[in-house]
């Protein structure tokens, strides 16, 4: 398997599948990524909605890739070079 990251269109196909109440390891196996995966994301947002549990992700990979260095002293770092 391929890594590759969850995205809205996938989202909506795992809720319509779980909804269906298709197995985690069908769910896994047509969506591509692995049985855990597909538990952790349904862990995201219970009951699981599609959006709720994208906005959440996105929110999250913010939070985590924030700057580590502040822009004002970018700003001065850039006046010196």
């Amino acid at each position: 398997m391929c890594y590759h990251r969850f995205t809205l269109p996938l989202r909506y196909q795992l809720q319509a599948l779980h909804q269906a109440q298709q197995p985690i390891p069908a769910i896994a196996a047509q969506l591509g990524f692995h049985r855990t995966t597909i538990r952790r994301e349904l862990a995201r947002v219970s009951p699981y909605d599609a959006e709720l549990a994208h906005h959440q992700a996105h929110d999250e990979q913010e939070r985590r890739h924030h700057l580590r260095i502040q822009e004002s002293v970018w700003d001065a770092i850039n006046e010196q070079l």
